[in-house]
């Protein structure tokens, strides 16, 4: 007959797969919430971007308007900007030069990707950033924070 010591106790070992399948539940559930909240920041954080270019591309413009006493560079184009571009956003001019008022000018930033980012970010000679989406045949602005 086989000796029992009763003072050591049956200790289960590892998980049930019931006990596997409920935590990788409560993973799936919290990733499908985390998700979509991560790519609304990551498309926030190159938006902001773009906003520090644009504004960068404007104390340009300031500079030039300085030495130059116009934002054209003459009756039909645009001076050069220096940041063209972000990893993510195109920057150009709103417009052509040609019949523009020597005293204004409005900047753009688009999403190289429009159907993953459908706002946009402009800028004008007083330095008001107007953040803009399409929706349909319309579209809406408002100041950015």
């Amino acid at each position: 007959m086989a000796y029992k010591n009763p003072s050591i106790a049956h200790v289960p070992m590892g998980f049930t797969l019931l006990e596997a399948l409920v935590v990788v539940a409560i993973i799936a559930i919290l990733a499908a919430f985390a998700t979509p909240t991560y790519h609304r920041y990551i498309l926030n954080t190159r938006l902001k971007e773009a906003k520090t270019v644009l504004v960068e591309n404007a104390w340009f413009l300031e500079r030039y308007y300085t030495q130059n006493a116009r934002f054209t560079k003459n009756a039909t184009t645009w001076p050069t900007l220096p940041h063209l571009n972000t990893d993510y956003f195109d920057i150009s001019f709103k417009g052509t030069a040609r019949g523009a008022a020597a005293n204004t000018f409005r900047l753009q930033a688009v999403a190289k990707d429009t159907a993953e980012e459908p706002r946009y970010l402009t800028i004008d000679q007083n330095h008001i950033i107007q953040e803009c989406e399409k929706v349909g045949n319309s579209t809406r602005c408002h100041s950015p924070e």
